[in-house]
């Protein structure tokens, strides 16, 4: 079983959105596998990704929201949003602890 740090990231495989994460130093890529960038829609994801000891990496997998201890497929598709504020405000509404 993963841990919560791990499905946030993607370790697990749960039926949402298939992301595709690059870091190389501070630089943290998130994107769809369309290769379209998403970073902008999971801020705190990508802030989490920056955070981590490893200096490169690459990540294939998939990113659900938890909310009271759910993966929730809406709340994550509720971020592809193209106004930012609303983006915002639900990172802050959906983050964990």
């Amino acid at each position: 079983m993963s841990t919560p740090k791990q499905r946030c990231i993607g370790a697990g495989r749960v039926a949402f959105a298939r992301r595709l994460t690059f870091k190389a130093g501070d630089a943290v890529e998130l994107r769809a596998k369309s290769g379209k960038p998403r970073g902008r829609y999971f801020p705190e994801i990508v802030t989490m990704l920056r955070q981590l000891a490893a200096d490169r990496f690459v990540v294939d997998g998939e990113l659900g929201v938890e909310i009271d201890g759910h993966l929730v497929f809406d709340a994550s598709q509720m971020r592809l949003h193209p106004a930012a504020s609303r983006i915002r405000r639900l990172a802050t509404e959906t983050r964990r602890g």
